[in-house]
């Protein structure tokens, strides 16, 4: 786990491959979360404020990004980490958190992601409309820190307590401040 002033961190959040992609290219400064279906009846917690991103491929596919990113995204899925391998690269923290339940209001966030509207609708309308939206800052790794699968990391579920911590140390600092895309994303919600 990780805890203020520690350098280590054992939580991720699984998210597509794809998604990992763009927010690590700066494509993507937010992230969408419903809850798998091992996250109960309250679905996704927004539990932890840092964490790394855990890539994976489920339900993840070409037609869930918009079509001008897909060449680019096109690699990510023809070329998956090799089987029983976790890349852990990028390291996120969560600057604002919003719950949307209003459906006309996702359409204002299209700048800060890579999603087809399909696959937002579809995460939105799972069990009950709503959806949250995190907006994060990321930090890589210079080379991904490749853990072993484990079968405790499988399942429709968001967070994950990876089996070894990963280093922070090696994180490069905090270049700028996101404070204007924050401000920006909560005054196109709060309208």
């Amino acid at each position: 786990m990780s805890s203020v002033g520690s350098n280590e961190s054992s939580i991720a959040l699984k998210e597509w491959a794809a998604v990992c992609h763009a927010i690590a290219g700066g494509k993507q400064q937010i992230l969408f979360r419903k809850g798998g279906i091992h996250e109960g009846p309250k679905g996704f917690q927004p539990e932890h404020q840092e964490f790394w991103l855990f890539p994976t491929g489920f339900h993840q596919s070409i037609d869930g990004v918009r079509p001008e990113f897909a060449d680019e995204i096109r690699h990510i899925l023809d070329q998956p980490p090799p089987a029983h391998h976790i890349p852990i690269q990028h390291y996120c923290r969560v600057l604002a958190t919003h719950w949307i339940e209003d459906r006309v209001l996702l359409p204002r966030l299209t700048p800060f992601h890579i999603l087809s509207e399909e696959s937002i609708s579809r995460r939105f309308d799972y069990r009950n409309p709503g959806i949250y939206v995190l907006v994060v800052d990321v930090r890589s790794l210079p080379e991904p820190v490749i853990l072993p699968h484990r079968a405790e990391y499988d399942g429709c579920h968001s967070w994950v307590t990876l089996v070894s911590s990963v280093s922070l140390e090696e994180l490069p600092p905090r270049c700028g401040e996101l404070s204007s895309v924050v401000r920006e994303i909560s005054d196109l919600l709060a309208q």
